[in-house]
């Protein structure tokens, strides 16, 4: 009750209202995406396709979208969509923390994207926290009920995020790399981090990133 009377009064407090705006304004999706490409050079290509998934996917690629008008086409992946589609922007859910159906199909839809694009195209990827159980493409051999009890167990016991990315890896062809290695086009990835340290395959669990784990790595977590 102390403690809840206390946030309350510091919150009526301009001066920590001031800080609280300022740090939620530092991280926003939207506007770091708009600072990177405000000063970046994009390889030379043909085509420009955008794939964003996380939590913060639709800020993240409505943010691209604008600062490069002249893109191809965009494919949001994410928890909550509120965006509405047209004919260049087509918009998907999964689900988060436990993938499901929909994640599956999340998963197939961006590697079809990847896998339909040629060298001279570019495919800006967005991604963000979350990703790994929105889009999911279990191996050959294991089932998404496979997948969900495993994800769940892990989550039950406590396992650290990066612990769980490193197992996903092993059992989804999406993951630790897949989606690179399933197109012809130069990839580059704009990534947001939520996990301590910052490791670049264990955020959104590295679909365009190779994975410095082995499959003993993943047997030593389970």
């Amino acid at each position: 009750m102390e403690a809840d009377r206390f946030l309350t009064q510091s919150l009526q407090d301009a001066r920590v209202a001031r800080i609280l705006t300022a740090a939620l304004d530092a991280v926003e999706p939207g506007q770091l995406v708009r600072n990177y490409l405000s000063e970046a050079k994009l390889p030379p290509h043909e085509g420009l396709y955008l794939l964003g998934i996380g939590k913060a996917a639709e800020p993240m690629v409505l943010a691209a979208a604008e600062a490069l008008p002249d893109f191809t086409k965009a494919l949001i992946i994410t928890k909550h969509a509120t965006a509405a589609e047209n004919k260049r922007l087509r918009v998907m859910e999964g689900g988060h923390p436990v993938p499901d159906a929909r994640s599956v199909m999340a998963g197939r839809a961006a590697l079809d994207l990847a896998a339909r694009l040629t060298e001279d195209d570019l495919l800006l990827c967005l991604f963000s926290g979350g990703g790994s159980a929105l889009a999911t493409s279990p191996r050959s051999g294991i089932g998404l009920r496979d997948m969900q009890l495993l994800t769940t167990a892990l989550l039950n016991a406590g396992a650290p995020v990066g612990d769980i990315n490193t197992v996903r890896r092993h059992l989804d062809g999406f993951k630790g790399g897949g989606l690179a290695r399933a197109t012809k086009a130069h990839v580059l990835t704009l990534l947001l981090s939520d996990v301590v340290g910052d490791r670049l395959e264990a955020i959104a669990s590295g679909p365009t990133v190779a994975d410095p784990t082995s499959g003993l790595d993943a047997l030593g977590i389970l």
